[in-house]
């Protein structure tokens, strides 16, 4: 008796924490009020399956991200792509060409037949 007394209010904690979370959430994301009553209906009326339907139906973003990127649009213009959207930057020459265009010299060695520059002292 006192496990099904337990189950049903834990069932029912999680109702009134998945309306308030809806409620809470729904509220933050839009203004329009017959909106806001269908998805807090929704997971009143459907407890488990209503809420995981909110998650995929809810706006994305909250009124105050969509406000702070308005107004960074405006703020921050956009610049004009003159070239394709898919170029990337591509250095002069690759990291192989570089060490490719050092010369490393090695000196000769000295044979005995070739006249030295070096003056005998």
């Amino acid at each position: 008796m006192r496990l099904m007394q337990g189950g049903g209010i834990l069932i029912a904690s999680l109702l009134i924490f998945f309306v308030f979370y809806t409620t809470r959430d729904i509220l933050l994301r839009t203004s329009s009020l017959l909106y806001q009553l269908f998805c807090i209906l929704i997971v009143a009326l459907l407890p488990v399956i209503g809420f995981f339907l909110y998650i995929l139906i809810r706006p994305a973003r909250t009124i105050k991200e969509r406000e702070l990127e308005r107004m960074l649009k405006v703020l921050v213009p956009e610049k004009k792509e003159t070239s394709s959207k898919f170029t990337t930057p591509t250095p002069a020459f690759s990291s192989y060409e570089a060490k490719a265009k050092v010369k490393t010299q090695v000196p000769k060695k000295k044979t005995l037949d070739e006249p030295s520059s070096e003056k005998a002292l």
